[in-house]
């Protein structure tokens, strides 16, 4: 390896987390060399074109939090949410219409109304309480994983300062906190409402990319997940990016390259070089090999630690608990290149602008959306319990 080519560090993925890392330790004055196998940067928010002229990032429907510490430290700018969409939810109802809950919880409330005027009542304080745990959550993302080995006052005082957010929750809260984290997205919303169509429109957020369903236990935290760097009134998910889907991305790589990064696609890793307990580089596809300190990998942990790394500099308990690590695909979806926006009787005038600034659903119901988590047969659908694997008679 060629001391000339050698980096402080090189990191392994052009997806969101490896750009920001790139431009962090870049600002930072390392020497920082970015590889991404594809031949574009982006990761689950890259666009493709799936149909001549039409162009979307399938993986990148949920736009995901910036937090503004991690924004500064990477040096973006100019990144905004679009302001034009609503940020809502619609569902469809049995026999026709839409039940649609802009984020303005009054005017949610209006809406509300005409199906149950006690769930109306109760609108407001539910999404204000939303607001506040999954605001608590955002300071939890941001603060250090604590040393476990830690000792010294010093490195204890960031979770001292959580202690006291936590405490500023108020008594009432940190209960409602500890309690929704665990508990199932079906009975936090039995708790509140009575609506059957309301309580579709929030359950989706607590099954996101979870291959469970609404009846499981932590698709509370779940939904409080998603919500994190969501505006106020949300209950669905995050603003997109004004500029669409790849304003993340080319906002990032502009601030890495500003920074120094060297960002080079199409090279994909296939080793990563490991002495005396050490890494000290990594090797390409092509055999290339680049020398390097410090390796920071953006692939599952599967792949970085047993696909790239000789496991002689692996522990055997490390390496049977890595291959227990399941990776499970449970998200299915379809792009469709239209014309027009669909002629549907029901959306009408109301709710053809309501569909391009919200999130509209199918499902008028929470049980349609269990039944459609459960494998075929009537038997195992009477057990949510039980899997098999294979695709939902009701998908």
């Amino acid at each position: 390896m060629s001391q000339a080519a050698r980096f402080d560090d090189i990191v392994i993925g052009g997806g969101a987390n490896g750009l920001v890392a790139a431009a962090t330790l870049g600002r930072a004055g390392r020497r920082v060399l970015l590889l991404e196998r594809e031949e574009s940067l982006g990761g689950q928010g890259r666009l493709v074109e799936f149909a001549p002229g039409f162009r979307a990032a399938p993986l990148g429907l949920d736009p995901g939090w910036l937090p503004p510490v991690v924004a500064a430290s990477a040096g973006l700018q100019g990144l905004a949410p679009a302001p034009s969409f609503e940020g809502g939810v619609s569902v469809a109802l049995e026999g026709g219409g839409f039940l649609s809950l802009p984020r303005d919880p009054r005017r949610a409330s209006r809406a509300i109304a005409s199906h149950s005027e006690a769930d109306a009542a109760k609108w407001p304080e539910f999404v204000s309480r939303l607001r506040t745990l999954a605001g608590f959550l955002e300071s939890l993302y941001t603060t250090p994983a604590p040393d476990i080995s830690a000792s010294s006052l010093g490195e204890l005082l960031p979770l001292l300062g959580l202690g006291r957010k936590f405490r500023a929750l108020g008594r009432r809260e940190m209960i409602e906190f500890l309690r929704t984290l665990p508990l199932s997205v079906w009975e936090l919303l039995d708790d509140w409402f009575e609506s059957a169509p309301l309580k579709a429109a929030v359950a989706p957020g607590g099954i996101q990319d979870h291959q469970q369903g609404p009846r499981s236990g932590g698709t509370g935290f779940v939904l409080l997940h998603y919500l994190a760097g969501a505006p106020a009134g949300a209950v669905r998910g995050r603003m997109p990016w004004l500029g669409g889907p790849e304003a993340f991305t080319l906002a990032v790589e502009r601030a890495a390259r500003a920074a120094g990064v060297v960002v080079r696609t199409g090279a994909a890793v296939t080793r990563i070089l490991v002495k005396a307990d050490a890494a000290q580089g990594v090797v390409l596809g092509n055999g290339e090999e680049i020398a390097a300190g410090t390796i920071l990998s953006t692939a599952n942990p599967v792949q970085t630690l047993l696909g790239w790394i000789d496991p002689v500099w692996l522990d055997p308990e490390f390496m049977r608990e890595l291959r227990n690590i399941r990776h499970r695909g449970c998200t299915a979806i379809v792009l469709y290149a239209l014309e027009r926006l669909p002629d549907i009787r029901t959306w009408r005038s109301r709710f053809r602008p309501c569909c391009r600034r919200s999130w509209p659903r199918a499902a008028g119901t929470c049980s349609w959306r269990k039944r459609s988590t459960l494998p075929t047969g009537s038997a195992r659908e009477r057990h949510g319990t039980e899997r098999a694997g294979r695709r939902s008679g009701n998908p």
